[in-house]
């Protein structure tokens, strides 16, 4: 008889809080070296406040899983961070550092909020939506698929453009674009009470723009086809749109 290993995988398949460094809450495998696999059904917290490293990925979420996974005052590394369900949340100075790809792929909605924390590496929004919370640099490329819709809650800072894809984006609270010349946006943004903001005068290149309750833009110049106000949008001395 032979039987299939798969050795440094690990999986935290109850739901109860604990440590990330816990053997006890990986069962039987004990703390991942190579792959992680956080999805019991249920809400819990998993707490990172120690450096790990991960040889291959991290899944976040499934089924029934609501993970929360903070982490706190150090850094998490791995290769692919795969977002299902649950959030993200990164605090006290922690870092997120993803070297290849974050896929977020998600029937609802997946979380990633830093307060005083970084996440770093690019993001694939496939499905669902990523909702993004607290203060990020955006750094890294964000492909927004078809469908897909990354929402901003956060008051957030974009240093470079490097948005791309079909899906759309909704800002409820604020996003700062600090880079001057052509800057393309994910195909449909909707300002859902929130502000556009910029500095340097970027140019931002988009299909629809869209304005629910009262929102605002300033400093930059949106060039959409198209513009859907439902409320009230206000255009600061320093924005135009063209």
């Amino acid at each position: 008889m032979i039987l299939a290993v798969s050795y440094g995988q690990s999986t935290w398949s109850t739901a109860v809080n604990g440590t990330w460094s816990s053997a006890g809450g990986w069962g039987s495998a004990g703390v991942p070296t190579k792959t992680a696999i956080i999805n019991a059904a249920g809400s819990f917290v998993v707490t990172i406040n120690s450096p790990v490293t991960l040889a291959t990925s991290l899944t976040l979420g499934g089924t029934g899983s609501l993970p929360i996974l903070l982490v706190s005052g150090t850094t998490l590394t791995v290769p692919t961070l795969n977002l299902i369900s649950g959030t993200l949340l990164v605090v006290n100075g922690g870092t997120v550092a993803v070297s290849n790809e974050i896929n977020v792929n998600t029937a609802g909605t997946a979380v990633i909020t830093a307060n005083n924390g970084q996440i770093q590496g690019s993001t694939t929004v496939t499905s669902g939506q990523l909702q993004l919370g607290g203060d990020l640099a955006l750094n890294g490329l964000y492909y927004i698929a078809s469908g897909a819709t990354l929402l901003l809650t956060g008051n957030h800072s974009l240093p470079s453009c490097q948005f791309s894809g079909d899906g759309s984006m909704t800002i409820s609270g604020s996003l700062t674009v600090s880079y001057g010349g052509y800057c393309p946006f994910p195909q449909i943004v909707t300002l859902d009470g929130g502000v556009l903001a910029g500095t340097g005068s970027p140019a931002i290149f988009l299909t629809s723009l869209n304005a629910n309750g009262e929102s605002t833009i300033q400093g930059i110049t949106p060039n959409p086809s198209s513009v859907y106000v439902s409320g009230t949008l206000n255009i600061e001395s320093d924005a135009q749109i063209t």
